[in-house]
């Protein structure tokens, strides 16, 4: 999501089990695709609800030094959910 900010031409990663969620973090020196002037918002907009529909959250924050951290969170309660079931026909795992 980061990489496709504008003028994007750093990005830093890291996802993080604590002992309650997982959690994905970005950081990257683009602008915010919250701020005015930016077209397109349905990405983050998807990323967001798909995060409230299996109960995580996710957020852009502004950094001082004029790029954005998104942090994507997801409980494991609710990672677990639904590991026993078989998966769907035609789902393959690699």
């Amino acid at each position: 999501m980061s990489a496709s900010q504008p003028d994007c031409r750093r990005i830093a990663i890291e996802l993080c089990l604590t002992h309650e969620a997982l959690v994905l973090t970005s950081v990257a020196d683009g602008k915010n695709l919250a701020q005015p002037g930016v077209k397109d918002e349905r990405d983050w907009g998807t990323i967001a609800y798909l995060a409230r529909v299996i109960g995580g959250t996710a957020r852009i924050e502004d950094l001082a030094s004029g790029g954005t951290r998104s942090i994507v969170s997801i409980p494991l309660k609710n990672l677990a959910a639904g590991l026993d079931a078989p998966a769907p026909a035609g789902t393959t795992v690699a």
